[in-house]
């Protein structure tokens, strides 16, 4: 077994301990669980950053902790987590160029943060809750066209 094999399964026991503390309502051990994950999908995608299984990952890690966080009523850092998915997905597609795990992750990260504004609203220091241009443009086009 490789080190990214070794690493993968380290997260996936943290992302199914969470999980599992999510669903009996043990919030500070999910909160605990869920920032383990963080970290470790941080290992996955600096080890392979245009992998579909690293971008997963982190996804799944940032969006299960912002549900935590959103199921409590802590709507601010539930955003900051889809805000953070959404980041790490832009800086990636930017140094990856446009491969498919990329363009996957983007498009994920992308249209959670938007639903999660639609219902919520944004808590960035823009109105939209991030800035535009930094969205890839085949983003900004769709969601601009659904806002209509």
């Amino acid at each position: 077994m490789n080190d990214y094999n070794v690493a993968y399964g380290y997260w996936e026991q943290s992302i199914c301990r969470a999980n599992r503390c999510f669903d009996q309502s043990h919030t500070l051990l999910a909160l605990f669980y869920y920032q383990q994950a963080i970290q470790r999908s941080d290992v996955l995608l600096e080890a392979n950053p245009a992998s579909r299984q690293s971008i997963g990952a982190m996804l799944v890690s940032h969006h299960n902790l912002a549900e935590l966080y959103q199921r409590n009523g802590a709507y601010r850092a539930a955003w900051q987590h889809f805000q953070a998915a959404r980041l790490k997905m832009h800086d990636i597609l930017q140094c990856s160029g446009e491969l498919p795990g990329p363009l996957w992750g983007s498009r994920i990260a992308y249209t959670q943060l938007c639903l999660f504004e639609k219902q919520h609203g944004a808590y960035g220091a823009t109105k939209s809750g991030f800035l535009n241009r930094n969205i890839p443009l085949a983003f900004q086009s769709s969601q601009q066209s659904s806002a209509h």
